[in-house]
């Protein structure tokens, strides 16, 4: 007897709400143009109170079952565009008891005249009339009635709202609590916080999200987060990661951005769920700072460093694994404990590097092979557990910090293991090695004369420990720089250094057919390969070094070819050049590392006019964003060194010839 009496109350109830409601539709059947005010006004009135609308339904079943269920909705109009839409439902079930429901969404508004038309975040969008104080929908099935606002609508309003602010000049923050997500957006650097004031510290973030536009993640900026960070996500245009900024966080993967230039000190340390680092498209980044992804699990499987990367810190990648290991030929430092796990069976030093720390090696290599360019080296800078080679192109043996061990290699308990190793040095620097401290230890010490030395000869003659830097081949003399190929001393076609020689258009063996006093400034007519009906160039090859497209080949002999654009880029980085004049003749002499000198006569080009301007040299390789050009290394009398640059192939350049 009571559910029922009880059931009927609430029809009662409802009945009397939907009379309610229709009342309301029927006072509010002609606008008012919301008073005679303006859009602002109404935007006043809509942010002054909370806007509600009720509903109900109730029913009852066999063995005295029976329920009610009640609808609240509440629109909170915040800001001059914005709001939240709050939604609460009430059961009264006399079977399965009581409970309550609430959801909300935010959403975005705006005015005109007496209409409001609201977009939620999940893009739906509804409009409302504005009439004799109620907002009515479109087809007059809702309708909201204001009520004045209470100090529990205002904490639950900010409650629900997203949690704002700035965290740059030109950056802002918002954290929503219902998906865990932290967005910053705008533009510029992050400010720099310490690991307890970042003002999202006490968010429960599981992920945070940095739009387009940020250039800067500031330190410290995720660091030690109250709450699990499971995922990132990181703009392109960020160019700077700073020291500690996502430390000690949950993520297991990470896709670093293709602007970065730095990653800052511990950046991503103790990330300890870590296991991918993807650097694909990175080609500008250039520093990793100290311990950046140390104690990160990192699989960074067959692995080639970024192409213009300059330092790489201490510890950076410790407890990382390496099944192949390949470093760029910029890279100048290389930190202590630099690499935790390298299973190469190679480690291959490039001539760039100076200095590489202690223990920067760990692993499983069986062969070492030290570049020309090494000048420091910390103690036990490789330690492996297989026995193996060790191949140096430095005349004179490097000294080693005074420190307790002073070895080479060691093993992974941490003792000497030269003695299981056999050392290759350049000729004529055995007996500088078989005496110096650490190096006097291998196994046995072989000179070896593809080696060249960087650093002069351990017996005092900087000459390359003897083995002979000049020559001739073909007819041609060369100069050895130190570097991967020999040098032609003379241009194609000249008979002494400072001579011009003949001049090329890309791709043709014979001497450029342009004429001296012809007008046009781009030749195409006299260029072999150039279709005039298509304005286009024909396709002969991404590289014709060594083809039949090659005037050193062809004019030299087959030992002779054009030098490729990355051992112009070596001969570039590895020499110190100058301004100078040769026999009368102005030009660039490029000195090398171990003390021989190349010299470029500043030769001009031939573009229908005869141009005197600086040195221009091809090089053998196409320039794949335009069919019309090719690359070339060029030069001017204010030039500190050649720059690579690209040109049109119809030009009639110099050829400087490499052999190997």
């Amino acid at each position: 007897m009571f559910m029922k009496k009880n059931v009927k109350l609430w029809s009662l109830l409802t009945m009397m709400m939907l009379a309610i409601l229709s009342v309301g539709v029927s006072s509010c059947g002609d606008d008012d143009d919301n008073g005679g005010g303006s859009n602002n006004n109404l935007i006043q009135t809509l942010k002054s109170s909370k806007w509600i609308t009720r509903d109900s339904s109730y029913g009852e079943g066999s063995n005295n079952h029976a329920w009610v269920d009640i609808e609240t909705w509440f629109l909170y109009f915040t800001s001059d565009n914005s709001g939240v839409s709050y939604w609460i439902q009430k059961d009264y079930d006399t079977d399965l008891g009581n409970s309550t429901r609430k959801e909300y969404v935010l959403f975005t508004y705006s005015v005109s005249g007496n209409t409001v038309t609201i977009t939620d975040e999940n893009h739906n969008v509804s409009k409302y009339n504005f009439q004799s104080g109620y907002l009515v929908s479109e087809s007059g099935g809702t309708i909201f009635e204001s009520s004045p606002m209470t100090s529990s609508d205002y904490e639950l309003v900010r409650s629900l709202s997203p949690k704002i602010g700035t965290c740059g000049s030109g950056l802002k923050y918002s954290f929503d609590d219902r998906t865990k997500k932290l967005t910053i957006s705008g533009s510029g650097r992050m400010n720099d916080y310490t690991s307890s004031n970042q003002p999202w510290h006490d968010f429960a973030i599981s992920e945070i999200i940095i739009e387009e536009g940020c250039t800067y993640v500031g330190s410290h900026a995720f660091h030690k987060l109250k709450y699990a960070v499971s995922e990132i996500d990181l703009p392109n245009t960020l160019q700077e990661i700073g020291d500690y900024a996502f430390c000690d966080l949950l993520i297991s993967d990470i896709m670093v951005p293709t602007g970065i230039v730095k990653i800052g000190q511990y950046a991503f340390s103790d990330c300890e769920y870590l296991k991918k680092a993807n650097f694909a498209g990175c080609d500008v980044l250039e520093e990793i700072g100290d311990y950046a992804f140390g104690f990160c699990p990192i699989n960074m499987g067959y692995f080639s460093f970024p192409k213009n990367m300059k330092k790489i810190g201490s510890f950076a990648f410790f407890s990382s694994s390496f099944s192949s290991l390949t470093l760029n030929d910029k890279l100048e430092s290389i930190g202590d404990g630099a690499f935790g796990k390298v299973n190469a069976t190679k480690v291959d030093i490039p001539n760039s590097v100076k200095s590489i720390g202690s223990q920067a090696f760990q692993g499983s290599f069986s062969e070492i092979r030290i570049g020309t360019g090494l000048s420091t080296i910390g103690d036990m800078p490789f330690v492996t557990s297989k026995s193996g080679k060790m191949y140096v192109n430095l005349g004179k043996p490097l000294s080693l910090p005074s420190t307790v061990y002073q070895y080479i290699i060691a093993n992974t308990y941490g003792n000497n293991a030269a003695s299981s190793w056999t050392l290759y040095v350049p000729k004529g620097s055995k007996s500088a090695y078989q005496s110096a401290t650490g190096w006097k230890t291998f196994k046995s010490i072989i000179e070896d004369t593809s080696l060249t030395s960087g650093n002069g000869s351990g017996n005092g003659d900087d000459n390359q420990g003897g083995g002979s830097l000049t020559g001739t081949v073909q007819g041609h003399d060369y100069v050895d720089l130190g570097l991967s190929v020999k040098w032609a001393t003379c241009n194609v076609g000249a008979t002494a250094p400072e001579k011009n020689g003949w001049y090329f258009q890309w791709g043709e063996t014979t001497t450029s057919s342009i004429p001296d006093d012809y007008a046009s400034f781009l030749c195409w007519e006299f260029y072999e390969f150039y279709d005039d009906d298509t304005n286009s160039c024909k396709y002969i090859g991404n590289d014709i070094s060594g083809t039949k497209y090659d005037a050193a080949y062809k004019k030299w002999g087959n030992k002779w070819r054009m030098a490729t654009i990355e051992e112009w880029k070596e001969l570039v980085n590895n020499c110190s050049w100058k301004y100078t004049t040769q026999n009368g003749a102005e030009g660039l002499l490029g000195t090398a590392k171990n003390g021989q000198t190349i010299f470029l006569p500043a030769a001009g080009r031939m573009e229908g006019s005869m141009s005197t301007d600086g040195g221009y040299y091809w090089s053998s390789n196409y320039y794949p964003n335009d069919d019309k050009s090719a690359q070339y290394a060029v030069f001017h009398d204010d030039s500190y060194k050649p720059q690579l640059k690209e040109w049109s192939r119809c030009a009639g350049m110099s050829i400087r010839a490499v052999t190997e």
